[in-house]
């Protein structure tokens, strides 16, 4: 079977920010040195935790292939992502409203 389906500009558009997204994460770790985590709690309100990591495990986590992959992907979707967010502002920000929704659990 031949497989000839192409990414949509939606579909463009949803990797590059969930690729951008993912890879802030582990730029944040690395910038602050450790994993920060908010929860939102009906009696308490906001807590906010802080776990720090060793500096071997941020080299570890700068170097690895993962975030090299992420920082690949996103030079090579990022200039498509933003002539598609120029040429159909509508169609970007619905996507990132799709990825932005919250549900009420």
């Amino acid at each position: 079977m031949e497989w000839t389906k192409q990414l949509s500009n939606e579909n463009i558009v949803f990797l590059y920010l969930e690729n951008v997204e993912t890879l802030s994460q582990y730029e944040n770790i690395i910038k602050n040195k450790g994993i920060r985590t908010e929860v939102e709690l009906p009696i308490f309100g906001k807590q906010v935790h802080f776990h720090p990591v060793d500096e071997k495990v941020l080299l570890n986590i700068k170097e690895s292939r993962l975030v090299k992959h992420l920082k690949e992907i996103n030079t090579v979707l990022e200039p498509i992502a933003l002539l598609i967010k120029d040429s159909d502002p509508n169609l970007f920000q619905q996507v990132e409203d799709s990825i932005n929704v919250k549900f009420d659990i």
